[in-house]
């Protein structure tokens, strides 16, 4: 289970498993352009139920 952030400006996607996310949180901006704006799409079933409890 992942969370994709696909960057608004460049369509760059940057993915974090379930535990990544927790400890490090989302990316603040885009490795390749630096835009700190991002759509975000949630991999696997039970990682949008925890998406609810966990910001």
């Amino acid at each position: 289970m992942a969370k994709e952030w696909r960057c608004t400006q460049c369509g760059k996607v940057q993915t974090r498993s379930l535990v990544s996310h927790v400890r490090e949180g989302p990316p603040e901006a885009c490795e390749a352009c630096g835009n700190d704006e991002f759509e975000v799409t949630v991999l696997g079933s039970a990682h949008s139920a925890l998406d609810s409890v966990i910001p």
